[in-house]
């Protein structure tokens, strides 16, 4: 004879938590020169069949850790979320151009929803910062000044002008052509600061040419040219 079956238990329906994914930044960390752009992939490196179904990131630090802006693929919606779909990345522009030399780390946080949690990872971006580059709207037209833009040569000893330059390219050559009236020119190279300026003293001694010098300076690196004159008499 068969016996009576016992009782059993029938297995419940698996649970599936869809919190269990662990997503990775990749490059870790990522480089990037300051005024410049690096995309950050975002993947699943675990929990894979639960990901999050939208993200979004913020800078944690702002200008203190070197600046930057955030734009997400695919962009975000009205509401400031992306849809993963099948993956994700984001790029971040460092913006803030800034002396002296040095390197900063910018922390990007990504929040990473899912159908019932909302978890948080983290980036960082190796900001490297050079002297600084003017941007755009700061770039201005050279301009050159000699002071005192009259000056008087004795009989004897010798008379100091001072030649002023701004707005040349920081840390740049600049060349330097002076054209005293009926006489070949005479030339000059001078390096640019880190704030675009540069002053040369000019020793002019009794006998130099009278009448009206003519100066230009030429920018070497955008060929930028300013031009003024001083009178000798």
């Amino acid at each position: 004879m068969t016996g009576t079956p016992g009782p059993s238990v029938a297995p419940s329906p698996t649970f599936v938590y869809t919190g269990d994914f662990v997503v990775v930044c990749e490059p870790d960390p990522a480089a990037v020169v300051h005024g410049e752009a690096v995309t950050v992939a975002l993947k699943i490196v675990s929990g894979a069949h639960t990901p999050p179904e939208r993200f979004r990131a913020s800078v944690i630090g702002g200008d203190e850790f070197g600046g930057g802006t955030l734009s997400a693929n695919p962009p975000a919606g009205e509401d400031g979320w992306s849809d993963w779909e099948d993956g994700a990345s984001l790029t971040y522009t460092s913006t803030h151009v800034d002396p002296p030399a040095r390197v900063e780390i910018a922390f990007v946080a990504i929040n990473l929803q899912s159908l019932s949690t909302t978890r948080t990872a983290y980036c960082a971006v190796r900001v490297t910062h050079t002297e600084a580059s003017p941007s755009p709207t700061q770039i201005q037209k050279p301009t050159i000044r000699v002071e005192p833009e009259i000056v008087t040569l004795s009989l004897v000893g010798q008379v100091r002008a001072t030649v002023n330059g701004t707005g040349f390219t920081p840390r740049g050559r600049v060349d330097l052509r002076f054209k005293p009236p009926g006489h070949p020119a005479i030339t000059a190279v001078e390096q640019a600061g880190s704030d675009g300026r540069f002053s040369l003293d000019l020793n002019l001694q009794p006998g130099m040419p009278k009448g009206d010098w003519q100066v230009t300076a030429t920018d070497r690196a955008t060929g930028q040219q300013a031009e003024t004159t001083f009178r000798v008499r």
